[in-house]
């Protein structure tokens, strides 16, 4: 289930140029963060959650870079996934540590199964799977996600240079990538092997949106 993560490199960049991207997290004497790029590091934590009257797994990925510039904060981004009783993913909430609009991406069935319930999506919206603009405006889903065969981690896309994430998408449906001039394997790590100092960084990181936006979509009854 873990992510394939699809970075846009500048078009203008030497090919020989090695990219700085996400990397492993340490701190310094001073007690301040540091990120290793050369050992590119994804954190893991998984935990139950209620969404309505349903428990469910919901699996959270998070990945660290270096400061932009001297004197900036390390960032990060990352997405939290709900699973169902099968194992599938079924929404995905994007994390990053710039504020912005809430964007969640859903799977075709529980767009599906709305969209039977409730006819179609509220004025203003796009999918019936989003709550109304009055109430929830800065929420919003950026696309419907496919369905694959099985259990699967989604291709995780960000931009040049903000690193947004432009979009997500099962491994099932076609790359949006023509090119992949290079490529790297990262470390997957859980929260519980992480170091106490590591580890409270990383939680910090998802405090900064512990409520979510999952909850406020319009779900399906029967999911």
């Amino acid at each position: 289930m873990s992510p394939l993560i699809v970075e846009e490199l500048d078009p203008q960049r030497d090919e020989d140029m090695k990219p700085t991207g996400f990397g492993r997290l340490s701190t310094e004497a001073t007690g301040s963060a540091t990120v290793c790029s050369d050992e590119p590091t994804v954190y893991h934590t998984e935990e139950m959650v209620a969404i309505g009257e349903k428990k469910l797994v919901q699996s959270t990925y998070l990945w660290f870079y270096p400061p932009t510039e001297p004197g900036r904060e390390i960032g990060w981004r990352g997405f939290r996934m709900i699973l169902d009783r099968r194992g599938f993913a079924i929404v995905w909430e994007v994390l990053s540590s710039e504020a912005g609009l809430r964007v969640l991406y859903v799977s075709k069935p529980i767009e599906d199964a709305v969209r039977r319930q409730y006819g179609g999506p509220l004025p203003d919206r796009r999918y019936t799977v989003e709550p109304s603009v009055a109430e929830h405006p800065d929420v919003v889903v950026a696309r419907i996600v496919g369905d694959g065969p099985q259990p699967m981690g989604p291709f995780v896309y960000l931009d040049h240079p903000a690193r947004r994430v432009s979009t997500l998408i099962c491994r099932c449906e076609p790359s949006q990538a023509d090119l992949f001039p290079q490529s790297r394997m990262y470390r997957l790590v859980g929260l519980d092997e992480a170091d106490a100092a590591v580890r409270q960084i990383v939680v910090r990181a998802l405090d900064h949106d512990r409520g979510g936006a999952i909850g406020l979509l319009r779900l399906p009854s029967d999911w």
